[in-house]
């Protein structure tokens, strides 16, 4: 398989086929097209969700070039703390979510399922929204 490339310093050509890195580094990998147009990565459709979705090369560190999209996890709901875009929520579902790994402190969230993104409510007063790839893992409450 080809080495990894930093996403800046060398970057997909518009259109490639490419397989993405992104924060965590410990996160799996994600497959998709690179889009000069939408500045990141376009995502393809699971069953847990459709495209187009996008991760802005601000998220991506390190991609290869694919020939043909790797076989995604099997649809399913694993047990413990599960990978945000491969295992989503449903939608309004109430979570506990974590930003990195680590010693972190788990969130209580809510997810959206059409937009991908997660509502968290800090302090009475404060309402943060932000979408699936800003975040580490979740697990239901």
């Amino acid at each position: 398989m080809a080495p990894w490339h930093d996403i800046i310093s060398v970057a997909p050509e518009d259109g490639q086929l490419i397989l993405a890195r992104r924060y965590p580094e410990d996160t799996p990998p994600l497959s998709g097209q690179w889009s000069l147009a939408d500045a990141g990565l376009l995502l393809p459709s699971l069953p847990s969700h459709t495209a187009p979705w996008v991760i802005p090369w601000t998220f991506l560190t390190h991609w290869r070039p694919l020939t043909t999209p790797p076989a995604y996890p099997a649809p399913g709901s694993p047990k413990g703390w599960r990978d945000t875009y491969f295992y989503p929520p449903n939608n309004s579902q109430p979570v506990w979510l974590r930003r990195f790994p680590g010693d972190f402190a788990a969130l209580p969230a809510t997810y959206s399922a059409p937009d991908g993104l997660f509502t968290v409510v800090p302090c009475q007063g404060a309402t943060l929204s932000a979408p699936f790839y800003c975040f580490y893992q979740w697990k239901p409450m």
